[in-house]
C-alpha cells in the first residue's frame, strides 16, 4: 500500500527491540527506507536508548564502540536520544539496572502529532498502548514493528504490524544488521557439536515463596515425569513484555496475580545449581502465549 505525500515520524525504543537478542543491532537506514518507499515523506525519527555512562568512562574500548554506534545511527538520519543508566543496589547485594525511555518516546510523539500523518513505532511494548489510541484518535495512521516479547494489546492496537517471521502480523525483512560471527562457517569441530535451542517453559510462583526484601521466589515447575519440583528465580531475571525489569514492588504484584511466567532454565551466578532465567509474565492457553505488561497485570489483581 502506497502513502503517497504523507508526512511521517519514526520513533524507536531502541533498547527493547534488541533486549536479550543475539543480533548485532538496528540497521537504521533500512528503516527510513521502509517508511519512504511507501511513498512517504520522513520528517522526524527519532530513537531512544540508554547509555551506561559509567562503563563508557571505564572503559574505552567500550565508549568508543558506543560512541561510533550512535555516530552511525546519526549518519543514517535519525535523532538519537539518550537516557543514562541508573543503577540500583539490593538489600542483599545485587545491582540493576534500569534505563526506561518509554516517557520520553511517548511525549515526543504526542507532541509531534499536529506536523504528522502517519507514526511508525519501533516497539513491542503494551505500554505505549495508550499513546496509539491517542495518536489514532487525532486521525494519525499508526504502525508499530518488533521481534520478540511482543504485546497482544499493542499488535491488535495499531493499524498495521510488523515482525520478521510474519506471525499475527505483516512481515517485514532487512530490519536487523547481519550477525557477522552467524555467518561464519563452522569448523569441524563446531559441525559436529550438537546445538540444542533453549526450550522455553511455563510456570507459576509458588505460593508464599516470593520474598520482596530479598528479591527471590520459588517457581512451581511440572517435570517430564509429570512431578512438580520448586525452581529457583531471581527478580533480576524477570522482564515484562517490553524489556523493562519490575522492581521488587511491581514482583509482588505479579506474584499476587497468579499469572503465568515463560522462563529457560539456566546457572546461577555462583554456578552451582540451576534456576529460571529469562523470564517474562505471560498469558499461555496451548500454544498461544500473550505477553503481557505491568498494566495487565495489575488489572487482574483490581478484578
Amino acid at each position: 500500500m502506497k502513502y503517497d505525500g504523507l508526512k511521517a515520524g519514526i520513533f524507536i525504543d531502541n533498547d527493547n527491540l534488541i533486549y536479550g537478542q543475539d543480533r548485532e543491532g538496528l540497521d537504521y537506514s533500512a528503516i527510513i527506507k521502509f517508511v519512504e518507499d511507501l511513498g512517504m515523506l520522513v520528517i522526524r525519527a527519532n530513537t531512544y536508548m540508554a547509555v551506561d555512562e559509567d562503563r563508557e568512562q571505564k572503559d574505552a574500548k567500550y565508549r568508543q564502540e558506543q560512541r561510533k554506534h550512535r555516530s552511525d545511527i546519526r549518519n543514517a538520519g535519525f535523532r538519537v536520544f539518550e537516557k543514562p543508566l541508573k543503577k540500583y543496589q539490593q538489600e542483599d547485594g545485587t545491582v540493576y539496572a534500569k534505563g526506561n525511555v518509554d516517557l520520553e518516546l511517548a511525549v515526543d510523539a504526542l507532541l509531534q502529532t499536529d506536523n504528522l500523518d502517519y507514526v511508525l513505532l519501533g516497539s513491542g511494548d503494551g505500554d505505549f498502548s495508550r499513546v496509539v489510541s491517542a495518536l489514532q484518535h487525532k486521525g494519525k495512521k499508526v504502525e508499530a514493528f518488533a521481534f520478540d516479547n511482543i504485546s497482544t494489546e499493542l499488535s491488535q492496537g495499531v493499524d498495521t504490524f510488523y515482525r520478521p517471521d510474519g506471525e499475527h502480523g505483516h512481515k517485514i525483512h532487512g530490519f536487523l544488521k547481519k550477525n557477522q560471527a552467524a555467518l561464519k562457517q563452522p569448523t569441524k569441530t563446531e559441525k559436529k557439536e550438537k546445538v540444542t535451542k533453549p526450550v522455553r517453559e511455563i510456570a507459576t510462583i509458588k505460593a508464599g515463596s516470593w520474598r520482596e526484601d530479598k528479591g527471590f521466589g520459588f517457581l512451581t515447575v511440572k517435570e517430564e515425569s509429570g512431578k512438580t519440583s520448586d525452581l529457583f528465580f531471581h527478580v533480576s531475571h524477570v522482564r515484562f513484555s517490553g524489556g523493562t525489569r519490575p522492581t521488587n514492588s511491581e514482583m509482588t504484584t505479579i506474584a499476587k496475580s497468579g499469572c503465568q511466567l515463560e522462563f529457560e532454565r539456566g546457572i546461577s551466578e555462583k554456578g552451582n545449581k540451576t534456576c529460571a532465567v529469562k523470564i517474562i509474565p505471560v498469558s499461555a492457553e496451548g500454544e498461544f502465549v500473550e505477553y503481557l505488561s505491568l498494566r495487565d497485570i495489575s488489572s487482574r489483581v483490581l478484578a
